[in-house]
């Protein structure tokens, strides 16, 4: 039952990676219409929208535990819905999609920083070497080291980075609400996090640094914003946070390293070939992933 369980864990975060993988190129393509501050607004509305209809309808939903967890519910949803959603796609403005990919499989490994430092405990000297090996990855892929690559920022990589980290924070919340089942965990910190990401719109609106759309630039957005709400924002996102309960936060962020694959493959298939800085950096990316997990189940396979 327990090696079921494990499959099905991660057949749902394969799935989810895969949705995340695409939602770069779709997103790169919204942002040439409406600016990622409106983007961000509309996408997670409508899928607030979604999740309690599809939420409601699997299921009981125990909604008492929303107010009584407001404000935990609120900084991880705001780390993950609006810092994370809105920062993201931001860098995407400066930079390519499959260098964004490539900097979110560095997540396990902000993960496993992240968790030791709750935990106070210093995280194993080998997760600094992976650390480093990952960062060392990104680095070449974003051309800090030298060219910048196929059309990629180092600027736009940055933003993209530290927006990285709001999704690393949201990851860690179902350990600390342990009482929320993997439906309404995604579905209360988005509710929680929407008048944050209200606020930050209507902040970028008056200082300039959004612009409200159009009919035209919403229509013309509109099959991809479609796309957006159905399949990365609903689907990926119930998908990873069962993966999560099945196989932990540490476990399921490995998974993360699909992503950067999946958007490579992408933009080869679209004729955007990756240069040789990408595929090296990319590389040593997954490499430090996949250390890191023959690293945790050497550490899981030691005796009490």
């Amino acid at each position: 039952m327990k090696t079921h369980s494990h499959g099905n864990g991660a057949a749902l975060l394969l799935f989810a990676t895969f949705a995340w993988g695409s939602l770069f190129h779709v997103g790169k393509s919204i942002i040439a219409h409406v600016d990622p501050f409106w983007f961000t607004l509309a996408r997670y509305v409508s899928g607030a929208m979604l999740l309690t209809a599809v939420v409601a309808l699997t299921g009981p939903v125990r909604w008492r535990l929303l107010p009584a967890h407001a404000g935990r519910l609120a900084f991880h949803g705001i780390a993950g819905y609006a810092f994370f959603g809105i920062g993201t796609f931001i860098g995407l403005q400066w930079t390519t999609p499959s260098h964004a990919a490539v900097i979110m499989a560095t997540m396990p490994v902000s993960t496993v920083v992240a968790r030791s430092a709750i935990d106070r405990r210093m995280p194993a000297p080998w997760t600094w070497g992976v650390a480093l090996l990952a960062l060392g990855g990104v680095l070449i892929v974003s051309g800090v080291a030298g060219s910048h690559g196929a059309g990629g920022s180092w600027h736009g990589d940055a933003i993209v980075f530290l927006s990285s980290l709001g999704w690393v924070t949201y990851t860690l919340g179902p350990s600390a609400l342990p009482q929320l089942d993997a439906r309404e965990y995604p579905l209360f910190s988005l509710l929680a996090a929407l008048p944050a990401i209200a606020l930050a719109v209507a902040i970028a609106q008056a200082a300039g640094g959004a612009h409200e759309p159009s009919a035209g630039q919403w229509a013309a957005a509109g099959p991809q914003l479609v796309y957006t709400v159905l399949v990365p924002t609903v689907a990926a996102v119930l998908a990873f946070n069962r993966g999560v309960k099945e196989l932990g936060a540490v476990n399921a962020m490995l998974f993360i390293n699909m992503v950067p694959v999946s958007a490579l493959l992408i933009s080869a298939a679209r004729g955007q070939n990756p240069t040789a800085a990408e595929i090296a950096g990319s590389a040593l990316v997954i490499a430090a992933i996949v250390m890191q997990n023959r690293m945790l189940v050497a550490r899981a396979a030691v005796p009490a």
